[in-house]
C-alpha cells in the first residue's frame, strides 16, 4: 500500500488545530456546583395527629352462670317404656309436680285401694277408742262426780276473775258486753285455785285406777298392727311409683327436658330434666376480680351476642352462705331477667372501666419516647426539621395515650 504525501501533510496540519480547539471557541461561564442535599431533606415520615375525645382504661372479667338452686333429675329404673312427659322446657313447675313417668300398669289403682283400706282401719281405731272411753266412764261413777265438781270450781274462777276486773258491782268493762251483778262466792281466788288443783289430781288418780277392758285392749292392738302392716305395703307401692316418676323437688323453671321418641325406654341414672329456681340465677366472679363488684353494682354481661343486665347481691339473697374466712372471694351477679336457655357453667364477659378521662387530648402511644427520665415526641419544626418536643402523659387506653401538656389538638407528630 502506498502512502500519499499530501494526506500525511494534511494530518499534520489538522492535529494541532484539534488539540488547541478550545481556545478557538468563546470562553463559557463556570456553572455553580450542585447543592449537597442533606439526608433529612429527602427523608419521609409517617405522621399522626393529636386528637381530642374520651379515654377509658378498661378490663374484661370472665364470669360463670350458676343457678343457685337447681336439680338434675333422672329415672331410678332403666329399660322401662317412657309413657308420659308433663312439662316442657321453659315451663314453670311446683315442688311435687310429676314431670315424667314410665308405664304404670295398675300401680296407681293399687295405691288408691291401699289408701282406702288404711282409712277404714283408722276409722275403726277411732270408733273403738270412743267406745272404750264410754265404757270406762260407766265403770266409775265417782269420776263423773269429780268432773262435775271440777267444772263448777272452774266456772266460779271465771266469774270471780270477771268480778275483780270490774272493780264495782254492775259496772261493765269498756268494750265488754258482760258484767257480774254480784260477787259469785265467798271463797278467794287462791282458795278456788287450790280446790281446782286437788280435783285435777283426784281425777287423774281415779283414771289411772280404772281397770281397762282386756277385750278392748286386744282389739286395739290388732287394729294397730294391721294399720302398721298396711302402711308398710303402701310405702312399697308408693316407692315403686316414685321409681317410675320424675317429680320436681323445688319450685322453678324447666331449663332442660330430654327429647324422646315413641317407644323409647328409660336409662337408669341418666339425667332427664333440670329444674332451676330462676329467681336465684346469677353469674359468679371468683377470686380477686370479685372485688370489682361490691353489692349494688349494676353490670352488663355479654354471652356470645346476647347482653344480660345484672346487679351484685349478697349470697343470702340467693339462699347461699357467704364464703368463710380464708375462702376465695365470690361476687354474685343476679340477673334482672332470667333466661331459661342458660345452662350451668355457661361463661360470659363483663367490661369494667378502671379509669377514665373525658374530653382530653390523646395520641398514638407509639409516638411517645422516653430517655433519661424524659418523655417526648418528635415533630417537624418550621424548617421541616425533626425535633424533640417534651410532653406530659396521662392514662393509656388501648393504642392511645393521654397528653396532659406539650401538645395541642391538631398538632402533627412523627410516628416513624
Amino acid at each position: 500500500m502506498k502512502h500519499n504525501p499530501l494526506r500525511r501533510l494534511w494530518i499534520l496540519l489538522i492535529v494541532p488545530i484539534l488539540v488547541s480547539g478550545c481556545g478557538l471557541f468563546p470562553e463559557e461561564e463556570d456553572l455553580p456546583a450542585a447543592p449537597i442535599i442533606q439526608s433529612y431533606e429527602t427523608q419521609e415520615y409517617t405522621m399522626t395527629t393529636v386528637m381530642r375525645g374520651d379515654l377509658e382504661v378498661t378490663r374484661t372479667v370472665r364470669c360463670k352462670y350458676v343457678p343457685a338452686k337447681s336439680e338434675s333429675l333422672s329415672f331410678a329404673l332403666g329399660g322401662e317404656y317412657i309413657e308420659n312427659i308433663y312439662a316442657a322446657q321453659g315451663e314453670l313447675v311446683k315442688a311435687g309436680d310429676v314431670l315424667a313417668e314410665l308405664v304404670q300398669d295398675d300401680l296407681k289403682d293399687k295405691i288408691s285401694a291401699q289408701e282406702y283400706q288404711i282409712r277404714v282401719t283408722e276409722l275403726k281405731i277411732e270408733h273403738l277408742k270412743e267406745d272404750w272411753e264410754l265404757e270406762v266412764s260407766k265403770q266409775d261413777g265417782k269420776l263423773g262426780e269429780i268432773m262435775d265438781e271440777l267444772e263448777e270450781v272452774r266456772r266460779l274462777i271465771v266469774l270471780l276473775n270477771q268480778w275483780l276486773l270490774q272493780g264495782e258491782v254492775g259496772e261493765p268493762i269498756q268494750g265488754k258486753s258482760w258484767y257480774v251483778e254480784e260477787e259469785p262466792t265467798d271463797l278467794s281466788m287462791e282458795e278456788l285455785k287450790a280446790m281446782e288443783a286437788e280435783l285435777v289430781a283426784e281425777r287423774d288418780a281415779r283414771r289411772n285406777e280404772v281397770k281397762l277392758n282386756e277385750e278392748y285392749e286386744q282389739k286395739l292392738q290388732d287394729l294397730e298392727d294391721s294399720l302398721y302392716i298396711q302402711g308398710l305395703y303402701l310405702e312399697e307401692l308408693q316407692q315403686a311409683l316414685r321409681d317410675r316418676q320424675i317429680v320436681a323437688g323445688i319450685d322453678g323453671t324447666v331449663t332442660y327436658m330430654r327429647k324422646i321418641k315413641d317407644g323409647q325406654k328409660s336409662v337408669e341414672g341418666e339425667f332427664f330434666t333440670i329444674i332451676s329456681d330462676m329467681t336465684t340465677t346469677a353469674f359468679t366472679v371468683e377470686g380477686n376480680e370479685g372485688a370489682f363488684f361490691p353489692v349494688g353494682t349494676k353490670v352488663t354481661i355479654i354471652k356470645s351476642s346476647t347482653e344480660y343486665t345484672a346487679v351484685s347481691v349478697e349470697a343470702s339473697v340467693l339462699g347461699l352462705e357467704e364464703p368463710g374466712e380464708g375462702e376465695e372471694l365470690i361476687a354474685y351477679l343476679m340477673l334482672d331477667q332470667p333466661d331459661p336457655s342458660l345452662e350451668s357453667g355457661d361463661t360470659g364477659s363483663i367490661r369494667i372501666v378502671l379509669e377514665s378521662s373525658l374530653d382530653t387530648l390523646y395520641v398514638l402511644k407509639e409516638t411517645i419516647k422516653t430517655a433519661n427520665g424524659r418523655q417526648f415526641v418528635y415533630v417537624l419544626n418550621e424548617d421541616g426539621l425533626k425535633v424533640m418536643q417534651d410532653v406530659t402523659v396521662g392514662i393509656t387506653s388501648g393504642k392511645y395515650i393521654e397528653i396532659l401538656s406539650g401538645l395541642k389538638e391538631g398538632d402533627s407528630v412523627i410516628v416513624k
